[in-house]
């Protein structure tokens, strides 16, 4: 009796460990997909800074500006996510933010003029802060 007691109690505490390990998983894997959204969206936008930059014939710290503004604009929509979330549906609204920093981002490839960089990056943002920080 006493055996099968310690059986039981062993196949549980393995279940308990198993479940332990499938949830700490579970947030390694969700971290990396928090720092993938966001890290797409700001860490790599500082490589094309002196390319573009000579190229538009502007200083570095003029084209950084669209950055800034990106991610002042991300911190904005992020206020607003929890309640979109509320009356929007949820695949809808990452849609609608993936596009449009998807779009955005493309559109940059084609601007000529560091205004466009300003305005694109705000639109950036917008769609970033749809998919990235509060979802």
């Amino acid at each position: 009796m006493f055996m099968i007691k310690a059986q039981k109690d062993r196949v549980k505490t393995l279940k308990t460990k198993q479940k332990t390990f499938r949830y700490g998983l579970l947030v390694v894997l969700l971290c990396g997909m928090a720092a993938s959204s966001i890290g797409i969206c700001v860490n790599c936008t500082g490589v094309f800074y002196a390319p573009v930059s000579e190229s538009l014939g502007v200083l570095r710290g003029s084209f950084a500006l669209h950055a800034t503004l990106s991610l002042i604009a991300t911190a904005v929509t992020s206020l607003f996510v929890p309640r979109l979330m509320r009356r929007v549906s949820y695949k809808l609204l990452l849609i609608a933010g993936v596009a449009a920093a998807t779009l955005a981002t493309a559109g940059m490839a084609f601007s000529n003029t560091l205004w466009m960089f300003y305005l694109l990056g705000i639109i950036r943002g917008i769609g970033a802060g749809l998919f990235s920080n509060v979802p």
